[in-house]
């Protein structure tokens, strides 16, 4: 039935033998099965299968252990660079400190000096240069801090006299010749532009002085005017640059 078989009238078992028989042309006449040689073909088709998973997991635990060596010498490679990283930081980090209690020390003899000169306001009378356990800060008279007094009109202002103390200090080392200074109009109500302005031209009629040349941006015609005729009075040469000069 299995083979699609069609049995003939009367067909009896020696009939059948005789025509399949016949048919065979290959196939063994007699096919002896034992229940031995099928457990030991089925115990060695899962003894090759489980050598095979058994080999696909040695692989795969030998990739992990060269990778996690390769992680291991990487994590020892950037443990290193991150103490060199911090070594050299705190390095840089010194050398900072002593640059800016080297540029305090400079600039602090300038500093009150030029803030009374360019501030509305005389609110401060001295100007103390104080290192508090390798920090330096800034403080008044009455050893307050500067940043608690000022206002923050008054601490632009402060920075500006900073700005041009660190610029007088610099100029016996390292000697800039041209600065470029912003609208101070637009942030700094408390400053003596007057001043400030007289004292810039007197920083360019210097022979020997720090300024060659000055950029000063502003959008108020007011004090443009007021810079042009302290400069050309001063016998200094002014040019206007407007957008135009830049199209």
């Amino acid at each position: 039935m299995l083979l699609g078989y069609t049995y003939g009238e009367n067909e009896n078992e020696n009939v059948t033998y005789a025509r399949v028989s016949s048919l065979v042309k290959e196939c063994p006449k007699v096919i002896r099965f034992s229940i031995d040689i099928l457990t030991g073909k089925i115990n060695s088709l899962r003894s090759l299968i489980s050598n095979n998973e058994y080999l696909i997991i040695q692989k795969q635990l030998k990739d992990a252990l060269t990778n996690n060596k390769v992680i291991k010498q990487e994590v020892e490679k950037l443990t290193k660079l991150k103490v060199n990283a911090q070594e050299r930081a705190e390095k840089i980090l010194n050398i900072v400190m002593e640059l800016k209690r080297n540029e305090y020390e400079k600039v602090g003899p300038f500093l009150h000096k030029f803030y009374c000169k360019l501030s509305r306001v005389e609110s401060i009378k001295d100007i103390s240069v104080i290192n508090d356990s390798g920090k330096i800060s800034l403080h008044d008279e009455k050893d307050k801090s500067l940043l608690n007094v000022l206002s923050n009109g008054q601490l632009s202002v402060f920075m500006l006299a900073y700005f041009l103390g660190g610029a007088v200090s610099r100029n016996q080392s390292d000697k800039f010749k041209i600065y470029f200074i912003d609208d101070l109009t637009a942030c700094m109500d408390d400053i003596n532009m007057l001043a400030f302005i007289d004292f810039l031209k007197y920083l360019l009629i210097e022979n020997s002085g720090f300024m060659e040349q000055i950029f000063f941006v502003t959008c108020d015609d007011r004090v443009r005017r007021l810079i042009q005729y302290k400069m050309k009075g001063g016998g200094i040469e002014f040019t206007e640059l407007g957008e135009g000069a830049f199209a």
